[in-house]
């Protein structure tokens, strides 16, 4: 009877040995597997800085440069004669012609000025003016300038005067709106003066 049940108890330890090995790859598949991971290695170095690409600059174009307001080229087209008449307190009914012309250099202006003056004023003392002998008698002023643009207008030196009395002395042009211009000098001998001149 203990024979019959040991061979039962082996039959039962081959059966299970049997299925074990049977269903072995069964259970292999049932255990989970670690994965696998990529270890990145981080060097401490910095990576190299690619540069970027250059791009050529534009070239800018300049701001327009606007001309000053005592240029010497605008006041250039005022080369020309110029006549005027006016009476002046000290000297009568005067008359004045300017001739006046561009120098060689940039903003350099050259004169001529002529003036005749005929006395009406009666003075105090002096006999009756008689305005035909006046006129007769009337020797003008003349003057050689030279000058340049100032605050938009034209200061002249005198460089030489041909008269017997009245000696000038400065004088300036200066543009009186669009076709006239404004004559103003000083004279120590027959007092200053202005006067509009015209084409």
């Amino acid at each position: 009877m203990e024979k019959l049940i040991k061979n039962r108890h082996f039959i039962w330890i081959a059966a299970l040995v049997v299925i074990a090995i049977y269903n072995l790859p069964s259970f292999m598949r049932l255990i989970p597997h670690s994965e696998t991971r990529q270890h990145v290695f981080v060097s401490d170095k910095p990576s190299p800085a690619v540069a970027a690409p250059t791009v050529p600059a534009q070239p800018t174009a300049p701001p327009p440069t606007q001309p000053a307001p005592d240029a010497p080229a605008s006041l250039s087209p005022l080369a020309g004669t110029w006549h005027g008449t006016a009476t002046l307190p000290d000297q009568g009914l005067c008359g004045l012609n300017f001739e006046l012309r561009t120098g060689e250099k940039d903003g350099q202006f050259l004169g001529n000025s002529s003036m005749s003056c005929m006395p009406l004023v009666q003075r105090p003392g002096h006999p009756k003016i008689n305005p035909a002998i006046a006129l007769l008698k009337a020797s003008p002023t003349s003057a050689i300038l030279t000058g340049t643009t100032e605050s938009g207008a034209i200061q002249f030196h005198v460089e030489k005067v041909i008269a017997e009395r009245c000696v000038p002395s400065a004088f300036t042009l200066t543009p009186f709106g669009t076709t006239r211009l404004a004559a103003e000098w000083k004279d120590p001998v027959c007092g200053n003066g202005q006067m509009l001149l015209q084409r």
